[in-house]
């Protein structure tokens, strides 16, 4: 999701809106002051955060953690979850989801990963979303790979996820 900001903010698809780098996976979002773990700010305020859910369609406690965040940061116009599987849209979900929203006039939107990328990409040409693609793929690669220490300083090893990466691009 972050190489994915990158390639947009390359493309000078996000406006006046940054890439905040990303913080390290193994960091709590709390104890690093994060709203999530993709934000995108606009003269050093966070405007936009995005929180990656792997495993977890039902969002009810996750809901409230983002709750308190807004209190913290006000300005966030656009928040949300992105989970690996379709959101569990309960109706005390979608009931909370709109308290919170009008507690904080903040929009606050749950996306399976697909929706997520549609939503970012929907205004785009078809030529604009090839080249997308390519700077998608370009900014993951270097992110795993280490090349891009100033938007994605991870400190971890990522052999595997190189390998990973190679191993699903030489099947297509």
């Amino acid at each position: 999701m972050h190489s994915f900001c990158q390639a947009l903010y390359e493309m000078g698809m996000l406006g006046d809106l940054e890439v905040v780098p990303i913080s390290q996976m193994r960091s709590a979002n709390k104890k690093h002051g994060n709203v999530g773990d993709i934000e995108l700010m606009e003269n050093n305020v966070i405007i936009e955060a995005w929180d990656a859910k792997y495993g977890k369609p039902y969002l009810r406690d996750e809901l409230e953690e983002l709750r308190d965040k807004l209190i913290l940061y006000p300005d966030v116009r656009v928040a949300g979850f992105v989970a690996d599987s379709i959101v569990d849209m309960r109706r005390d979900i979608e009931t909370r989801k709109n308290e919170i929203e009008i507690e904080t006039e903040t929009s606050i939107c749950l996306f399976t990963f697909e929706e997520w990328v549609n939503s970012k990409s929907a205004s785009l040409t078809s030529v604009q979303k090839e080249e997308l693609a390519y700077r998608w793929l370009v900014a993951l690669a270097e992110s795993f790979a280490q090349k891009r220490p100033e938007q994605a300083p991870i400190d971890e090893p990522c052999d595997g996820w190189v390998t990973d990466l190679i191993r699903v691009l030489e099947a297509i």
